[in-house]
Parts: C-alpha cells; structure tokens; sequence
C-alpha cells in the first residue's frame, strides 16, 4: 500500500463512506457531522490490509494520515489521491489497492489563537495540491491531493508533503475558527523544492516557521459583517442568493385526461418566470385523490419531471424551487390541480357572448351590464367554465371575472368609447387558457 505497491504499511488510515451522503473528513474524526452509520475509519494492520464491514450499497474508499510503519520503521507519509468507488451487495467480498505516497518535503508551524501569542491544540491542518509531482524528475501525478494533520498540545504541526503548490489552511470548525489560506511552493528551480527521493534530507525541503493563526470565520458566524453584502455572504464570502420569488408549473398532457390512454404526464417549471440566468432546483410532489402525499422527484436542477397517475380522481401537485446551494426547504411552490377522469369531454368548440342592455348605450343611464355567455351552444351538458375580460377606449386590458362556473358576470363601463368585450371557456378542470373564445364590440356615448 505504498506508491510502488512494494512495501506493506502498517498504521495507514483507511475510510469508506456511503456515496451521496456528506464526505468525511479525511483524518477530522472528531468531525460532529460524520454519521458512523454510513462511514467507517480503520488502520491497516502490519500486513498492510484493513478490512470493512459494510451494507449493500454503492461506497467510496480512500487513505489518510500523515505517517505510519513502512516494513516496521516510522515514516513520513502523504495520503494518495485514489478514491475508488464500488458497487456491493449482499455476500460481496471486495479487494482493493489503495497507494500513500513516501513524502518529499515537510511543512512545520504553530496554530495561534487570535490574540496572537496563544497556542492552539486540536487544530485541524489541511494542505491540498491541485497539481502535486513526485520523484526525481518532479512528475505530475494527475490528481488533487489534501493531506491533514492536528496540531499537538503546543499547537505546533508537522505535515509531510510532495512537490508542488500547496494552499495550507487551519480551522476547527464547530467552532466556526479558520485561519487565513498560506500558500507553500516547493517546485524546482524555487527557494524550497525537492529532490524526488521520497526522503526529506535536504533543508529546503523542509518549511519552516508557517504560523496559522485562527479568526472567526465571518462567512458563517450569523451576522453580516466585514465586507459581506449580507449575511455570511457577498464581499469575499460566497455570493448572495436572492431567493426565488415564483415559479411556474404546468402539464404535458394538460388537464383533464383520461386514465386509459393518459401514461406519463410531463411536469414542467420555471423558476423567476423567463430568468434562466439563476442556477435553481426543483423538487416535485403529489397529492393523490386519497389525500396522501408523495414525491415525485427530489430536488434537480432539471426543471421537469415524469409522472404517471394509477388512478381516477383529483391531484394536487406542487413544486417546490430554490437557488442551487440553498439550504431552506424552498423558496417559492405552486400548486396545480390535475383530474384523472374515466372519460373526458371534449374541449369546447364554440362560444357565445351578448349584453343587456345591449350596444350603443348611454353612459349617464347605462349602470350595469349583464354579460352573458354559453358553450357549445344550447349543449348545457357539459360542466363548463367561463372567463370575462374588456379592453376599455384606452386599448387597456382587465378582467372582468376570472373563471367561474357562472355563465353571467356583471360590468360597470366607467368612459364614453368603444370597448370590447372577450369571453374565454373551458371544461371545468382543463388547465388550458382557454378552449373558446369571443369578442364583441360595445359602445358607450
């Protein structure tokens, strides 16, 4: 388990954790989020193997720590980049080959409090690499490396490296404290570099002196200050989100559809109407005619969805968005009702629209209005609905009434003009527009 896969290693970290939940902090075992359910931590022993016993499941695997026994003698080590990621199931048993670097250079420093002079123990110190080399001819190792150690009961740390350009930070995160990142280079042809020979013996592959001093990290300590635009956000925080203020639903096929032939309904959404310049998720659900709830689909940042409905009767759904990285429940939902009938009636074909008193008409004797409209006709069979609108002499457009299952509506002209008058109809659980439509002229003088 070294990077020649030569020598054993005994006393090297070994965790795996359960994919898509949080990732563990490669040596931070006193990180309070990890949950011991889904993660586990060993140490190889001296044949240089650690077992694990886990559930059924898709797992990641990966090393760490700082030193350990090489063929029996204490070694400065540097956890390899090599995360492996495997599917098990029930009776599995799996063997891997996961690699730790021989370090080449080491970096030496105090943690102190923010009041400059007092040392800090139990500090967690991270070095990552982009781009790290190793070896005599300062080879790229093709990955990201992040290497961690704690600092001592004098605050002090020592933390093996390899080649290359480090950024080293310190933090004790329950207690929201980080330092300032420090960068570190040790690459040929520089003040500091090594030689690649997986030994640290030469005085400039040793750094010394790197002093990280602990602040309250104001990017997460609840108030907005610094250069922050709000709270622990904006300036040299992360950017603020402004919450989504609305979000669209609608359905492919609309409603009301028919069981039988109906399959899979497509949900679609916008959040912030035609703005597609945010980065938003949506997360899909579903009241079904018994009245118990389901999701559809967790949180995506697709903005649709597939849903197939199993039975006649009433949906509600809804849709829940929010900004990408949000940690609220949502940030702006839209229910939407959907009929699943037996049958469904055909949508409206015709419409009709009249007034009384009827056009032209005078203004100071007018008043009211009666407004009064049919579908299809004189077919009252079907359950319908209907939506009242007028365009006054200005050319400005209101509604008079939104839909109701009344044919009639009442309407107050206010100006001499012409106006005209629009009905819009639709069977009652259609989420079209409309189905028919009408205009009529109307003269006030």
């Amino acid at each position: 388990m070294d990077e020649t896969d030569t020598y054993t290693v005994e006393g090297m970290g070994v965790w795996t954790q359960k994919i898509n939940e949080a990732t563990p902090a490669l040596a931070g075992l006193n990180n309070s989020a990890i949950s011991y359910a889904s993660n586990s931590f060993e140490t190889s022993h001296a044949s240089g193997m650690a077992a694990f016993g886990i559930m059924a499941g898709d797992w990641a695997v990966g090393v760490y720590g700082t030193s350990a026994n090489v063929d029996g003698l204490p070694t400065d080590l540097v956890p390899g980049p090599d995360q492996q990621e495997l599917g098990v199931v029930n009776g599995d048993v799996r063997t891997l080959t996961l690699n730790a670097y021989f370090a080449d250079g080491e970096i030496l420093g105090t943690v102190f409090d923010a009041d400059g002079p007092t040392p800090v123990a139990g500090a967690k110190i991270t070095a990552y690499s982009a781009d790290p080399i190793n070896g005599p001819a300062q080879d790229p190792i093709g990955a990201p490396i992040t290497t961690e150690t704690t600092s001592d009961a004098l605050g002090q740390f020592h933390l093996p490296i390899l080649g290359g350009a480090w950024d080293v930070q310190a933090t004790i995160l329950d207690q929201g404290l980080a330092s300032s990142i420090v960068p570190i280079t040790m690459l040929p042809g520089g003040d500091l570099e090594t030689d690649g020979n997986d030994a640290i013996d030469l005085a400039s592959e040793t750094i010394n002196n790197v002093n990280l001093t602990l602040q309250i990290d104001q990017c997460s300590d609840g108030v907005q200050n610094g250069d922050e635009t709000g709270i622990d956000c904006g300036g040299s925080c992360d950017e603020c989100l402004t919450p989504v203020q609305d979000v669209s639903i609608s359905t492919t096929p609309g409603s009301p559809a028919a069981l039988a032939t109906l399959g899979t309904v497509q949900l679609v959404s916008q959040a912030n109407g035609d703005d597609t310049s945010g980065d938003y998720e949506y997360r899909y659900g579903v009241m079904a005619p018994s009245g118990t709830w389901s999701i559809v689909r967790d949180y995506d940042e697709s903005n649709t969805a597939d849903w197939a409905p199993t039975e006649i009767g009433t949906y509600w759904l809804e849709v829940k968005a929010r900004n990408v990285g949000s940690t609220a429940s949502y940030e702006a939902n839209k229910y939407l009702k959907f009929i699943v009938a037996d049958t469904v009636a055909e949508p409206v074909s015709t419409v009709t629209l009249t007034t009384t008193p009827g056009s032209p008409a005078a203004l100071a004797t007018l008043g009211t209005v009666q407004l009064v409209s049919q579908a299809n006709g004189d077919d009252t069979s079907g359950d319908y609905e209907y939506r009242y609108g007028v365009m006054a002499p200005s050319g400005t457009w209101s509604i008079v009434r939104d839909y109701d299952e009344s044919n009639t509506a009442d309407w107050t002209p206010t100006e001499i003009g012409t106006y005209w008058l629009e009905i819009k109809t639709r069977n009652v659980g259609s989420t079209a527009s409309y189905e028919a439509n009408k205009y009529l002229k109307f003269i006030v003088h």
